[in-house]
């Protein structure tokens, strides 16, 4: 398995390799507590796009948050390396592996949670 590298490509050249991908993922169903203290297991469905070109992937994230119980909806974007990452399908499987990663972080910086008016 590749290691989605967003920072492999040298700085003169990286215009030209790089493919912006956006990521939006929301819970598709109320969040469960989870197994410590302010966690809580959220189904979240991401679409990810490029361009025109669009997928959706869902999976089950566990969040660090005391008001994740009212679900979450955050937004990201990746500009990764097209040479490592040829199809839209490979990026796309990269964006996704590193916005779940940031939902699933204790810091969740950027996560915008429902309800709460706060990031």
């Amino acid at each position: 398995m590749k290691r989605c590298d967003r920072q492999s490509a040298h700085p003169d050249t990286i215009g030209e390799w790089m493919e912006h991908v956006s990521v939006e993922v929301y819970s598709i169903a109320h969040p469960q507590p989870g197994p410590r203290r302010h966690t809580f297991r959220v189904q979240v469905e991401a679409r990810i796009a490029e361009g025109d070109r669009s997928t959706r992937r869902a999976t089950m994230v566990t969040v660090h948050h005391p008001r994740a119980w009212m679900g979450i909806e955050a937004g990201f974007g990746y500009d990764i390396d097209s040479r490592m990452y040829p199809t839209f399908e490979d990026r796309a499987a990269c964006a996704f592996r590193h916005a779940i990663g940031e939902i699933s972080s204790e810091e969740m910086i950027s996560v915008a949670l429902l309800g709460s008016g706060r990031t």
